[in-house]
């Protein structure tokens, strides 16, 4: 946990002054919602958005994974693993 829980923290800090630009320019999602509405944030800057925390989660879910493999619990070798993103959609509200 000690050095990808500091790298975790350290990445979340610069995700949070991300987090300005990757909202078209409001100061949160909640402002740029409240302001324009969802489907009018995604209409005008749906295209451009990241998620702040993308490199993040992307990374959490690289170590989750390799654990797992290390303990012969997967196996990515032979075939590509799918994943169920309960969570997915588009972003609306």
């Amino acid at each position: 946990h000690g050095a990808a829980g500091r790298r975790a923290v350290v990445m979340g800090k610069e995700s949070a002054a991300t987090a300005h630009d990757t909202s078209g320019g409001f100061g949160s999602m909640r402002e740029a919602y409240e302001t324009v509405g969802a489907a009018g944030y995604y209409e005008s800057h749906g295209s451009n958005y990241r998620n702040p925390h993308e490199t993040v989660l992307l990374e959490a879910l690289a170590l989750g994974l390799s654990a797992l493999e290390e303990k012969g619990l997967i196996d990515a070798s032979s075939r590509p693993l799918r994943v169920l993103d309960l969570a997915c959609g588009s972003g609306e509200a």
